[in-house]
């Protein structure tokens, strides 16, 4: 009973992260302390962050995979994280990337599995058929 008591109050105190099965066998760590940053620590973050070091390996290690990764990476590192997942055609998943809140200059993309030409940026409108998985 005391056990169960103080795993209750560690999770209520956002001490204990929540894992969550979230693609096949694929866990997202939330942190529950995790916070918004400023871009310039965002960035900071990613560029000292070695998730872009991976190989793309077809069928083993694929964009979900670096989406996961660096998500699971930036909330242990306390910055909030999110993965989006994009539907070339609705129902059908057809890529993966991050995106993070950031204080000061918005919603910033983030790409690092290289099937992109881009690493990172912001813009204000999101494109449609994304889901978001904070």
């Amino acid at each position: 009973m005391r056990f169960i008591i103080l795993f209750a109050l560690l999770l209520l105190s956002g001490c204990v992260s929540h894992t969550e099965a979230w693609f096949g066998d694929l866990e997202k760590v939330n942190n529950p302390r995790a916070v918004d940053v400023s871009y310039v620590e965002l960035v900071a973050f990613l560029e000292a962050d070695e998730t872009d070091k991976h190989e793309w390996v077809l069928g083993e290690y694929v964009c979900v995979h670096f989406a996961t990764d660096l998500h699971n990476n930036a909330e242990a590192a306390g910055i909030r994280a999110c993965i989006v997942q994009t539907n070339a055609v609705e129902g059908e998943v057809s890529h993966c990337f991050n995106v993070f809140e950031t204080t000061d200059k918005g919603l910033v993309f983030v790409d690092l599995s290289g099937s992109c030409d881009y690493r990172y940026s912001y813009f204000g409108n999101t494109p449609e058929l994304l889901h978001y998985y904070w």
